[in-house]
């Protein structure tokens, strides 16, 4: 999946997650892991139809979960992800990416841990 590769380059490209974090993982992060560390995944699709023809046209539901262990730490990572792919776009493959935009935001402190992890959820329009 090209939008998968293209939010992967986006995030070990960006200079403001790379000062905090190169541990970026597709859906899960191994529990003994290092952190920070960034775990995104894809969820959703809604293929966008034209008249009866194929779509190419596809926007991708993702959220994208910082880990810490602290808030302060947490909170600057998931905001270096933010800037790396809110409202950028470009192209991985056969794949361009038209947009790409915040659609929410989640908290949470993981039961009998001291781990944070906060999450932007985001809206990817992609061309196939």
């Amino acid at each position: 999946m090209a939008v998968s590769e293209w939010i992967y380059k986006q995030l070990i490209n960006n200079a403001g997650v790379n000062a905090i974090t190169t541990a970026v993982y597709p859906l899960v992060r191994q529990e003994e892991s290092t952190l920070p560390a960034v775990v995104y995944e894809l969820f959703d699709i809604e293929p966008i139809d034209t008249k009866g023809v194929a779509p190419t046209v596809d926007v991708w539901d993702c959220d994208i979960t910082a880990f810490a262990e602290d808030y302060t730490s947490c909170e600057t990572l998931v905001e270096a992800v933010r800037t790396a792919l809110d409202r950028q776009s470009g192209t991985q493959g056969s794949t361009t990416v038209d947009d790409c935009w915040v659609e929410g935001f989640n908290s949470e402190k993981i039961d009998n841990t001291e781990i944070f992890a906060l999450t932007y959820s985001f809206k990817i329009r992609a061309k196939r």
